[in-house]
């Protein structure tokens, strides 16, 4: 989804959203399928009932309407993306599905009303106008694109009983509050209202604030048994919340289609030993994807720290980077990532394996594999202007705005 907002404010393009009328009912069954007779139907005798079209509640509902939805768009002349099959295109119009929500992007308003035409002959549609809501998230249209999701926040504050609290200027205070006095356990009601809290919060974080990807990430190791520690951490979550309700993530006008990785990764503590990894891929500027997770093993050193967060990266890279050139029709060559540790540049750049790396060398050579391949660049980057170190660590109040800055959420 960001990587198409990036393309509507790169090229000015037009947004429209539609919605299927009971979409499943379109899709047709592949076999025979019979129910028992609806309460109230008035039919002597033990008869059953042959459905003759896809009802909501069958296992196979969702697989057919796919299947109805391909050979309706296929019929008009719009094929599936490669890397993404829910994303149809057709010359400059492309429409972006979720199950029965579309996204329509085109150059003129006229060319997504014919869009509608041809499909109204197929299926029932809704016209919800210009594009400000979608799956929950808002979206604006003003010089650029800015999404955000204050009312989920909102409801968020308010099961937390913090609509009116006092706000905070950072997400997290102390880096390693919520790995303190494990045996400090919260009751089973707080325990509740934890974990339903942070799950919101992690859509949030996931979907339109980076700025409070690392803080969800720590609560979140916290979802199985809850300690006092980590509440207190969720309610200086809550008051930075309350405090940036209307953060919004910024793709301007005009935006430049030019796609850039960071990757940064944090020592480990005492009470934590494994390391952080954190990485984001911006189109741009904007970031369109990030991610702030625990390295599955304990790093030996900062260089394998790196290491593995550059191997995370490069995974997610794979995917994003041919969708990226195939959603905008164009080819960079290797994408320019950042990184501040010049051992794992140099250990990624060369074919050498040493008994000082060779245990996570031997493991996975993805990165050496990718850079080979011309898919990454890497770029020695001091670390206060690596992007991605703000999802790795609790950063002062500066620090913490500067990372706004650069990934550009407007507080």
């Amino acid at each position: 989804m960001r990587l198409l907002l990036a393309l509507v404010a790169s090229r000015g393009l037009r947004l429209r959203h539609i919605d299927i009328t009971a979409a499943y009912l379109h899709s047709n069954l592949d076999m025979p399928m019979y129910i028992e007779q609806p309460h109230g139907m008035e039919v002597p005798g033990d008869y059953v009932c042959r459905l003759k079209k896809a009802i909501y509640g069958l296992k196979t509902v969702p697989r057919r309407w796919a299947a109805k939805l391909r050979s309706v768009l296929e019929a008009r002349g719009f094929k599936p993306l490669k890397w993404d099959a829910n994303i149809y295109r057709k010359s400059d119009t492309i429409i972006s599905t979720y199950v029965d929500d579309f996204m329509i992007l085109a150059i003129t308003d006229y060319q997504i009303d014919t869009v509608i035409k041809m499909l109204e002959q197929d299926l029932q549609i809704r016209d919800l106008g210009q594009m400000n809501c979608f799956l929950g998230i808002n979206i604006e249209q003003s010089d650029g694109i800015r999404i955000h999701q204050a009312d989920k926040i909102a409801d968020v504050l308010n099961d937390l009983g913090l609509s009116d609290c006092r706000g905070a200027s950072t997400p997290i205070a102390d880096d390693s509050m919520v790995d303190r006095d494990e045996e400090r356990l919260v009751d089973a009601d707080t325990a509740t209202k934890y974990r339903s809290a942070v799950g919101s919060l992690l859509h949030i974080a996931i979907m339109t604030r980076p700025d409070i990807q690392y803080a969800v990430n720590r609560l979140a190791s916290r979802m199985r048994a809850p300690i006092e520690n980590a509440m207190l951490a969720l309610k200086h979550l809550a008051r930075y919340m309350s405090r940036t309700k209307g953060a919004t993530l910024y793709f301007p006008a005009g935006l430049k289609p030019q796609l850039t990785g960071s990757t940064d990764s944090s020592w480990g503590t005492i009470f934590s030993p494994k390391s952080i990894a954190g990485n984001s891929i911006l189109v741009g500027g904007t970031p369109v994807c990030w991610a702030s997770k625990k390295q599955p093993t304990t790093a030996q050193s900062t260089c394998e720290a790196e290491y593995k967060a550059l191997q995370l990266l490069t995974r997610t890279t794979m995917v994003i980077k041919p969708l990226f050139e195939e959603i905008f029709g164009r080819s960079d060559g290797a994408m320019p990532t950042q990184i501040d540790n010049t051992a794992a540049i140099l250990i990624a750049e060369s074919r050498k394996i040493s008994t000082r790396n060779r245990h996570f060398l031997m493991a996975e050579s993805v990165v050496r594999d990718a850079i080979a391949a011309g898919l990454l660049r890497l770029q020695y980057t001091p670390s206060e202007e690596v992007i991605a170190d703000g999802l790795t660590k609790a950063l002062q109040r500066q620090k913490h705005a500067d990372f706004c800055r650069m990934v550009r959420v407007s507080i």
